[in-house]
């Protein structure tokens, strides 16, 4: 009689982390092109305030597909993706350059609609990271700066489930003056009627003509214990 031999392998995604058979784990990244590696073909600075990253010159108002929305926080400022030896690693990273000493960038990962204390439903559906209040993350980018006057930062914005801002943005490492690609990273503790997360990306301040460089940013939830028990990585995690 011939013996059958049975394989069970259980491959699944719980509270953000990717389990494997061979009982490890591994961390999966919150941010919709958070490496920037999703970029168009064809790219070119975009000056132009509240329109999504596209490529183009212009900008649009409606092609999504890249991720990043440029809201300008004050004139004469240009964003684009930028590639060749302007990147930490892979092909593309995200360039915020003032061009003027009156500008200041600020670019959102998704779009901006609302104040700075609301955010329409819809667009946090679609576009914000959906977390768990009372939960550990952990934040981490590098970053290159050249001519900031004050800081270059990327800054966590928490809300509630009605869109309401609960907190001032959490910085999530700085940069400041001229400096070679470096690495930064932290945690945080999300309040606990927190339902999403925004992410917003800095050049610096007005004063200067400055460039800032992001690279492969990551949000992920720090993960609960983990054990495996016959090779198949069981996770305790909320349901």
């Amino acid at each position: 009689m011939k013996k059958l031999l049975f394989l069970t392998i259980t491959i699944g995604l719980f509270y953000g982390v990717s389990c494997f058979a061979s009982g490890g784990y591994k961390l999966t990244n919150q941010i919709k092109n958070g490496d920037f590696e999703n970029s168009p073909t064809f790219i070119a600075p975009l000056s132009t305030s509240m329109k999504w990253v596209d490529g183009t010159l212009a900008g649009s108002d409606n092609n999504d597909f890249y991720s990043w929305h440029f809201v300008e926080d004050a004139n004469q400022c240009e964003v684009r993706f930028s590639t060749s030896t302007e990147v930490y690693s892979g092909k593309y990273a995200l360039k915020l350059s003032n061009t003027d000493i009156t500008g200041r960038c600020r670019v959102v990962m998704g779009t901006n609609n609302g104040t700075g204390a609301t955010r329409d439903k819809n667009i946090l559906n679609k576009w914000a990271i959906k977390v768990m209040g009372s939960v550990n993350y952990s934040i981490s980018h590098w970053i290159k700066t050249l001519n900031v006057p004050e800081v270059s930062s990327i800054s966590v914005h928490e809300f509630n489930n009605t869109g309401t801002r609960l907190a001032n943005p959490i910085p999530a490492g700085t940069s400041a003056g001229t400096n070679n690609w470096t690495y930064k990273s932290g945690s945080f503790t999300t309040p606990s009627n927190t339902a999403y997360l925004v992410l917003s990306v800095q050049n610096g301040a007005a004063g200067a003509i400055a460039d800032t460089w992001f690279d492969d940013i990551r949000i992920n939830m720090l993960p609960p214990t983990a054990k495996t028990s016959n090779k198949v990585l069981v996770r305790y995690a909320y349901p």
